[in-house]
């Protein structure tokens, strides 16, 4: 009898369907490289978020360890930035980058727009209000570019990271700094003259605004 129930269950897929289903997946038993989408759907959100974490700890890994062999090499081509520039308090971040560009690099108002994704008055307006703030101040800019810290210009920044309009140069800065080089905020605090207190706030906005663009 109980044969032939069995029979009629595993006929009308009842049986093998409890039988067969596969269980979920766990974050801590996947390796982070192994990650891919498909294993995702069959986690939890909070299994979901741990394994998301896993995969950009790995990439971060990977990153550092090239890092203690040198720099992160950048492809040939890429206009960079010394981080040594951001180390005047008197001046913005664009105001920085708008007077390097213009006296360091020779860009026209209409090069550094297009690099940095602004509108040319704003380049205009950013770059004669850090003159001012430079006569102000009796700084000139190479008294910037000479590093704060030691081997701090080890970080060269690619221009491309501050056309991302989502985020304000000084958050597209720190997020940089600490996610691919992967410095400590104290440390990055030293290398831009900031309170390694400023930096965390400033990061921290960097991980709400990443929140409010993914749930829109």
């Amino acid at each position: 009898m109980k044969e032939r129930r069995r029979h009629s269950a595993r006929r009308h897929g009842r049986f093998s369907a409890r039988n067969t289903r596969t269980p979920p997946v766990s974050a801590e038993k996947v390796p982070a490289e192994k990650i891919i989408p498909n294993d995702l759907n069959a986690l939890s959100d909070e299994e979901r978020t741990l394994a998301v974490h896993a995969v950009l700890e790995y990439r971060n890994r990977k990153i550092q360890a090239q890092e203690h062999q040198g720099t992160i090499a950048l492809p040939a081509g890429i206009i960079t930035v010394p981080v040594s520039i951001f180390s005047d308090a008197h001046i913005s971040g664009l105001q920085a980058l708008c007077r390097y560009l213009k006296e360091q690099r020779h860009c026209t108002f209409a090069e550094i727009a297009r690099l940095l994704n602004r509108d040319q008055r704003t380049v205009w307006s950013s770059y004669h209000q850090s003159q001012s703030r430079q006569n102000q101040n009796n700084k000139k800019l190479s008294d910037t570019i000479v590093p704060t810290v030691a081997d701090s210009d080890a970080y060269e920044i690619p221009i491309s990271i501050f056309s991302q309009r989502t985020f304000s140069i000084l958050e597209s800065l720190v997020k940089y700094l600490h996610e691919v080089h992967m410095l400590r905020f104290v440390r990055i605090g030293e290398i831009i003259g900031q309170d390694q207190r400023v930096v965390w706030t400033v990061y921290n906005r960097v991980r709400k605004k990443r929140i409010q663009g993914a749930g829109q």
